[in-house]
């Protein structure tokens, strides 16, 4: 007997009511709904599952949780052959006397007198946003879904990247508030550097050095731009070097070979420019944004893009050509092109052995004076806020920071502009109310998400130009 009252109590505590959905249901997809509602024990609720049994339509439902005659409404649109669940808390000592599933309505999309289609259950395609299902017309597939998906795809991007680069900016708002003004710089340093005798300063007289050797891998490497230039200019070949020639027709397809071989020289020109001018560098060596990395990526930027020379090859055929067409100007002017690019080879050559050594000079003199500044530092009670750790620390998420604004508000401003497309019309959407407020909320988010990106970069690039500031103040200081 005990054993048969236990499983009567077990069976109790889950008890499953199937409910045909429509019964009391107003719309055209009622016949489409099946339900079930249970009560768990356990749990101490009312689980509601519903199911559109539809293989084409969407439906879009209103239906409450009926639980002892309370009705705890909810609202949603069902894909095709989509089921659902909703729970209800029941905190009664008993279970419930009844509980239900109850649709009050139930549509299939109404459909639009342009579509073409001739029946009010015509088929409708759900789509989903992170922000709800948006339901279109399958007629109008070709217009809605490419700027549907567009909007999703780059709204998905702010969602993945807005939290991530506020951490980010907050973090870099708190390490610059923890450096302090630019001006405390110069008197912090000038109270610490010669505490443990005068070592500091003599490391950052030692990275200086290091510094002006560096100075001297500059001009060398300015030479070789000059190199560069000159055979740059030989490549050009004027009306006046075409006189002379055998076949003007092949003398011309000649000077046309030469214009693409100084196009494609002149990259290597500008390449060198730009690494010259950054070969200098201010900033600390890990900082992922900083123009150290820059000036080194510029400088291997020049070999990668230079390479084996293939323009030498290239002047010595046309120089071939223009001798056997009789351009005697043209001729010289290749040989004189092969000259400086030979020149420019050895150059070249020799930076790119020498790059490895030089960069790591600097890294390890510099390395050496800021860590022996931030031991110093570290060891006082008060007074000093500035360390070259944090520095780096804030520098790196300034960077961040821009490149997470940068994301999000490109994503922001994508996202709104497909919405805005979409929100033209509404022929497209099954159901417009719902469509709208989905819509209405992704770019109502992604509003907020662009208006922080364009604050957060602007602020971020002025804190990068402040810890610029900073490190030039403070390597000066050191001295």
């Amino acid at each position: 007997m005990t054993r048969n009252l236990s499983l009567l109590i077990s069976a109790a505590a889950i008890v499953f009511i199937p409910h045909v959905a429509w019964a009391g249901c107003n719309g055209t997809g009622c016949q489409a709904l099946s339900s079930t509602s249970n009560y768990s024990a356990p749990d101490k609720r009312v689980r509601a599952t519903v199911t559109n049994k539809d293989a084409s339509n969407p439906v879009k439902l209103k239906f409450c949780v009926n639980v002892d005659y309370h009705c705890n409404g909810f609202e949603a649109t069902l894909a095709p052959r989509e089921t659902i669940t909703r729970d209800v808390p029941f905190k009664g000592t008993k279970p419930p006397q009844i509980h239900a599933v109850d649709v009050v309505t139930a549509e299939f999309p109404a459909q639009s007198a342009s579509s073409g289609a001739g029946n009010a259950g015509a088929s409708a395609i759900a789509f989903d946003t992170p922000r709800g299902k948006v339901v279109y017309l399958a007629a109008k597939k070709d217009v809605a879904q490419p700027l549907l998906k567009k909007a999703t795809d780059f709204f998905k991007t702010v969602d993945d990247n807005y939290l991530d680069g506020q951490r980010h900016a907050d973090k870099m708002h708190e390490l610059s508030d923890k450096l302090g003004t630019v001006k405390d710089i110069e008197r912090e340093i000038a109270m610490l550097r010669n505490k443990d005798g005068g070592r500091v300063k003599d490391q950052a007289h030692i990275a200086q050095g290091a510094e002006l050797q560096l100075s001297h891998f500059k001009s060398t490497l300015k030479l070789a731009g000059t190199n560069a230039s000159y055979a740059a200019s030989n490549l050009k070949i004027t009306e006046d070097d075409l006189r002379g020639a055998r076949d003007m027709e092949r003398a011309r397809e000649l000077r046309a070979d030469a214009d693409k071989a100084q196009t494609g020289f002149n990259v290597i020109f500008n390449l060198i420019n730009t690494a010259a001018d950054t070969a200098i560098v201010v900033m600390p060596v890990t900082d992922p944004g900083s123009k150290v990395n820059s000036a080194v990526a510029n400088i291997q930027k020049v070999f990668d893009v230079f390479g084996s020379n293939p323009w030498l090859e290239e002047a010595a055929k046309l120089e071939a050509r223009a001798q056997k067409m009789g351009m005697a100007n043209a001729e010289k002017k290749f040989a004189a092109a092969k000259v400086y690019m030979t020149s420019l080879k050895q150059q070249l050559s020799e930076l790119q052995s020498k790059l490895p050594a030089y960069e790591s000079l600097v890294r390890d003199a510099r390395g050496a004076a800021e860590e022996g500044y931030d031991k110093i530092a570290q060891g006082q009670k008060s007074g000093n806020s500035f360390k070259f750790e944090t520095l780096e620390q804030a520098t790196s998420e300034a960077q961040r920071t821009i490149d997470y604004a940068r994301k999000v508000t490109e994503a922001a401003y994508g996202t709104r502009a497909a919405l805005k497309q979409l929100g033209e019309s509404s022929g497209w959407m099954a159901f417009p109310s719902d469509a709208r407020s989905v819509m209405n909320k992704m770019d109502s988010e992604s509003k907020e998400a662009f208006d922080w990106g364009v604050k957060e970069r602007q602020s971020a690039e002025a804190l990068l130009k402040k810890f610029n500031e900073m490190y030039m103040m403070a390597r000066t200081a050191m001295q």
